[in-house]
């Protein structure tokens, strides 16, 4: 969607005669040029969509209505007004967060925003927060193969990127966010009166209701992408394939899972470098290094790599993995024809400088995990970095695609292997600030 962002000027007698300085005023056109401050966009600028799912809308959209509104800032917010209602409010990176989340439980102040303009931390003189999540304190909790909801293993998730705001949300650039900035201080010395510097925002989204109906509607497109899977050695082929006498031995199958997809409220600027794109580059190493061996004909069971895409969106990658191994779909042979021994996702390891930890499912529902826990705490080398179980007292598996798993078939043996114990070490999960420049250490 194209989201023209603009800064604009109110026409006055001594904004025209200054702006006529280089070059006269003719035309209508003129006027608009010396009234109007189009910016352009950058890589550092980004916008927070509109999204559906099966239930709801999230996200943002909306227009300020193409005259302009008061620009102003959360200090001022009660200062400025319009005749028209409403103002276009500068957030501080820092306090966008707190910002939303006050917006979202207050209905009146919530009607008065129109548009929302986050600055560029490394301008705004108020640097990066401390922590910054969009998702929930846990998030995909309804998938959990247990019942602890309230858990919490993301301590910087409050939610509000679940949330709805029916006006548009912009994160400037640092250029911008010094333009803008300048343009509060100016209106807050006018005390918002007179000839005030205003700002107009189009988020104009069409798609409304749920998911099925947008898309059935032609208003908004469903995510989608391809999980990629690979097998060492490679997997015979289906057992119906092979001539009479030519049938070989199926041994089992041990699936490594990583993650290939992140999410964030400024979803043009999500990186994922810790959660998940850390364990998407373990799981690569690991798979070229075992390809480089010689050594796997020999080995006792198939490795099958796995990429899985779309999981921040409710584990879609790997329930629709699931489902096709189940319905024998052409994209999953010979795989099918295999029994899985077991999982060992590999998740969040940007962090790892200290070691790493293996979360298992404990309980008697649950398949024997002792063999992988075992396994992956002796191909530790010396010098490499210690690996042991999570605290026993967690809930079960944190958030990760294992859960897709557990729920399929409890008894498969399943691990995550992550550089946190009891809650994400990552304060920036989900956001654009979970990024390869904040010191990741694995």
């Amino acid at each position: 969607a194209v989201l023209p962002l603009i800064l604009l000027l109110c026409p006055a007698l001594r904004g025209i005669a200054a702006a006529g300085e280089g070059g006269s005023v003719r035309t209508m056109r003129d006027l608009e040029a010396r009234m109007y401050s189009k910016l352009a966009t950058s890589a550092n600028t980004a916008f927070c969509f509109r999204t559906h799912n099966s239930t709801h809308e999230l996200g943002c959209a909306g227009w300020t209505g193409g005259r302009g509104l008061p620009l102003t800032s959360s200090e001022h917010f009660d200062e400025a007004d319009s005749p028209k209602g409403g103002v276009v409010l500068l957030v501080a990176a820092a306090e966008v967060e707190a910002t939303l989340l006050t917006l979202a439980a207050n209905e009146s102040q919530s009607a008065r925003v129109k548009g929302l303009l986050v600055t560029n931390y490394t301008a705004d003189g108020k640097g990066k927060p401390d922590s910054l999540s969009g998702a929930p304190s846990f998030p995909g909790a309804a998938y959990a193969p247990y019942g602890a909801a309230n858990y919490v293993w993301n301590p910087a998730g409050r939610g509000y990127g679940r949330n709805r705001y029916d006006f548009p949300i912009v994160m400037l650039d640092a250029e911008t966010t010094t333009d803008a900035m300048s343009r509060v201080e100016s209106n807050v010395a006018l005390r918002f009166s007179g000839a005030v510097h205003v700002a107009d925002v189009d988020g104009s989204m069409t798609a409304r209701g749920d998911s099925l109906n947008c898309i059935e509607q032609g208003t908004c497109q469903p995510m989608g992408g391809h999980s990629v899977w690979a097998a060492m050695p490679p997997l015979p082929p289906m057992q119906e394939e092979l001539p009479d006498g030519l049938e070989t031995e199926r041994k089992d199958v041990v699936l490594v899972v990583a993650q290939a997809d992140t999410d964030a409220f400024f979803k043009g600027l999500a990186q994922g470098a810790d959660a998940p794109m850390s364990g998407l580059i373990a799981l690569l190493v690991a798979a070229r290094l075992l390809s480089t061996g010689g050594h796997a004909e020999s080995y006792a069971r198939h490795i099958v790599f796995t990429t899985l895409v779309g999981e921040p969106w409710d584990y879609m990658g790997s329930r629709k993995f699931l489902w096709d191994l189940t319905t024998g779909a052409s994209t999953l042979e010979p795989l099918a024809d295999h029994n899985i021994a077991g999982v060992v996702e590999l998740g969040a390891m940007g962090q790892a400088g200290s070691g790493l930890y293996l979360h298992r499912q404990r309980g008697a529902d649950f398949g024997d995990t002792s063999p992988l826990v075992d396994a992956l705490k002796g191909a530790t080398g010396e010098g490499g970095l210690p690996v042991e179980e999570a605290d026993a007292s967690n809930p079960g598996v944190p958030p990760s695609s294992l859960m897709s798993f557990l729920r399929a078939n409890a008894s498969v043996p399943g691990v995550v292997v992550a550089d946190f114990d009891s809650s994400f070490s990552n304060p920036y999960f989900q956001s654009f600030l979970d990024s390869a420049d904040d010191g990741l250490s694995g």
